[in-house]
């Protein structure tokens, strides 16, 4: 199993409309050691969640607020460093290499 260094969090608030296209891009993206995305939806009607479509993403459930999501997801987080987007932004395909 290779060795998780880069935990990406994304606290989300009914961003079911976005966060498919953060996800794939993600995914396409270069990266030099291993990686995980985490999604820490806000909403209590899990809208965001529900809307996710990779299997890969950890899927968590949070307190609504950001600073309240950005801590669930590093609360879980395996990887040596983290990384907090928001599920409109694109990094360069080869930022983490």
């Amino acid at each position: 199993m290779e060795k998780i260094r880069f935990s990406i969090i994304v606290p989300v608030l009914h961003e079911s409309d976005t966060i498919n296209s953060l996800i794939e891009h993600l995914e396409r993206s270069e990266w030099d050691a291993g990686h995980e995305i985490i999604v820490a939806d806000g909403s209590p009607d899990r809208d965001t969640i529900q809307a996710i479509g990779s299997e890969k993403v950890i899927k968590i459930l949070a307190a609504k607020g950001r600073a309240r999501q950005m801590n669930a997801g590093a609360s879980i987080a395996k990887g040596e460093i983290l990384i907090f987007l928001h599920a409109d932004t694109k990094l360069p395909h080869n930022a983490l290499t």
